[in-house]
């Protein structure tokens, strides 16, 4: 796994040598082994790499055999060996036995219509100076970053936001649709940054600048209007055979492959298909916590067992000072997905420990596994209802009822934008300071969710909420985490349950085949009843929660009063301090638990004060 960043100048005046030196050593900690630079016209490229495959020969920035195309790649992709026998045949030549090198061939051949071939994660940029064109691309699912912006005279690229603030042409100035978004999803989505002037290109899409034109092309789209004939036996045994083949090929490295096992079904069942194509035990790796509810240790420990890994538990401390201070360094944008504390924290104790590791994230997207999916069958119940039954349950606001009936009043959409919101509208409405209230009407996130429901070429209310997930949640939320804290710490997670053929075939399911009767994963679960016990197929699912509401009433919070209420802080210049305290005040009385908002806010002023300050 790398780091990339460049420069195009669009005066064709070469780049500064400096700039880009600095631009790259930013991202130092995405690509300890190597880097490269790379200055030709009004072109720069550099790249800092994670060896991972082709170790001895695969240096980039990487040239063609006359040197009129260069190349600079963050990725993995898994069907290079195929694609390269592919091009030794048409009579490519190769010096390297890695992917990169394919990549570059293969725009030689293919020119974009290169992208339908590749089967991986990656970011890339090339430059083909015969054209006179630069091209860049992003993967399917956003599992590989790539920021851009172009401004005064220059087109800024890098696989991480911090690579771009270091030229001296760019701005920092807040992107205030982009707090707003951020004050709602807790990270923010689609092609919208924290900074002013900076954009990230969407996965599944591909950039192309020519004289001077920047162009944005949508290369892949996720289809879940065809669905397949087959019967349940046969859906089954074709899934199960993708994802053995997508955990093959994950396991091709030069060096040591492992596994992130938590206690759940989805990264259980990867390693039972490791153990099964590997000669040796899977080293495993766990995140433990000392508050048992909130630590999945005996499942970790019972999967382990089961397929004799070499099974490491690390633990997550209660006292996480040390830690989250440094979190906003490595995530460009204010990100505040708690769970992110315990994988950042499982991956600095794991750094210079390993390099590359298997993780199950996707099955719960590709089998709809999370709890929200469920609503939809009781808001249909709720829609069907005769008018004068509304009104009797309307009057019934307590606890969880109150909170559903609210759901229930807005379109599909916006039920689901709610269900994961912290900071709702109303509540923004009191938490912003006057001359920023205008968001609120703006309505930007509203807008983004509904956008993406109705894209969705289904008509099925489980498809449409799986697809904004695809979207939205993945790329923008559980991307960012897993990416950001590996990186972070010098180690390459691979995803085998998002391979896009996997991804493609299981959108193609009808939905019954995944949920029904309040029963998520229907057919994973199936499949996995020939491999685990019961007790760790049909357990609750947990994911990787952390004590956040308990730390946030005790030393955490009180860390978190200082930094938010210290002088010029950014949160004061946004926020109404009255509101922030009174928020304080109730979580530690217990009253309402404001931890996640709370957490929202100190990420933020972490983030502000490293990045804007």
């Amino acid at each position: 796994m790398c780091g990339i960043t460049g420069i195009i100048n669009l005066k064709n005046e070469s780049p500064s040598r400096k700039v880009l030196s600095e631009m790259s050593f930013s991202l130092k900690h995405r690509g300890p082994d190597d880097e490269g630079l790379f200055i030709k016209n009004n072109v720069g490229f550099a790249f800092r790499r994670l060896s991972i495959v082709d170790i001895n020969t695969g240096n980039q920035p990487i040239l063609n055999e006359d040197s009129s195309i260069v190349l600079i790649f963050n990725g993995e992709i898994y069907n290079y060996e195929h694609l390269r026998e592919e091009l030794l045949n048409n009579g490519h030549t190769f010096k390297s036995t890695g992917d990169a090198e394919v990549l570059i061939h293969l725009y030689e051949e293919y020119k974009e219509d290169m992208l339908s071939k590749l089967r991986g994660m990656f970011s890339f940029a090339l430059y083909d100076f015969k054209d006179n064109k630069f091209f860049a691309a992003r993967d399917r699912l956003g599992k590989k970053p790539f920021y851009y912006t172009l401004q005064s005279g220059h087109l800024i690229f890098s696989s991480e936001l911090k690579a771009i603030l270091k030229h001296p042409s760019v701005k920092k100035e807040i992107d205030l649709d982009s707090l707003d978004l951020f004050m709602s999803y807790r990270y923010i989505p689609k092609e919208y940054c924290a900074v002013k002037g900076i954009k990230k290109l969407l996965p599944g899409h591909c950039l192309i600048l020519k004289e001077n034109s920047l162009n944005i092309i949508k290369y892949w789209d996720l289809d879940f209007s065809n669905k397949t004939e087959m019967s349940f036996e046969e859906a089954s045994e074709s899934v199960e055979n993708k994802i053995i083949e997508s955990v093959r090929i994950r396991l091709k490295a030069d060096v040591p492959v492992g596994l992130f096992l938590s206690g759940g079904l989805d990264s259980a069942m990867v390693l039972n298909y490791m153990s099964r194509e590997s000669a040796h035990p899977i080293n495993t790796y766990s995140v433990i916590f000392d508050q048992k509810e909130y630590s999945e240790q005996k499942y970790s420990a019972m999967a382990a067992k089961i397929f004799s890994s070499n099974h490491n538990e690390i633990l997550c401390v209660s006292d996480i000072n040390q830690i989250f201070e440094e979190m906003p360094a490595f995530f460009d944008e204010p990100y505040a997905d708690s769970s992110a504390i315990a994988y950042f924290a499982m991956t600095k104790v794991l750094k210079n420990k390993i390099k590359c590791v298997l993780c199950g994230d996707g099955g719960d997207e590709n089998f709809a596994g999370y709890d929200w999916y469920n609503f939809n069958d009781i808001f249909y119940f709720w829609d069907i209802l005769p008018h004068n039954i509304k009104k009797i349950f309307s009057k019934l606001r307590f606890g969880d009822l109150k909170k559903y009936l609210d759901y229930a009043q807005l379109s599909y959409p916006l039920r689901y934008l709610r269900y994961v919101s912290y900071f709702r509208p109303e509540h923004k409405n009191v938490l912003y300071k006057d001359e920023i209230k205008y968001l609120c009407g703006l309505s930007l996130a509203e807008k983004i969710m509904e956008n993406t429901y109705y894209e969705c070429k289904s008509e099925i209310e489980t498809d449409k909420h799986l697809y904004c997930d695809f979207k939205i949640y993945l790329p923008d939320d559980l991307n960012v985490k897993v990416d950001r804290a590996s990186m972070a710490n010098h180690i390459e997670v691979r995803s085998p349950l998002l391979d896009h053929e996997l991804v493609e075939f299981c959108a193609s399911l009808p939905s019954n085949f995944k949920i029904k009767n309040k029963e998520n994963k229907i057919i994973f679960k199936k499949i996995a009843e020939k491999y685990l016990p019961k007790e760790i197929i049909y357990r609750k699912k947990q994911g990787f929660s952390v004590p956040l509401k308990k730390w946030m009433a005790g030393d955490l919070g009180e860390k978190a009063k200082e930094i938010i209420f210290r002088e010029n802080s950014a949160c004061m210049k946004f926020f109404k301090k009255e509101e922030i305290l009174r928020m304080f005040k109730t979580h530690e009385e217990g009253k309402v638990n404001y931890a996640g908002h709370l957490w929202s806010l100190l990420n933020f002023e972490l983030w502000y004060s490293f990045y804007m300050d």
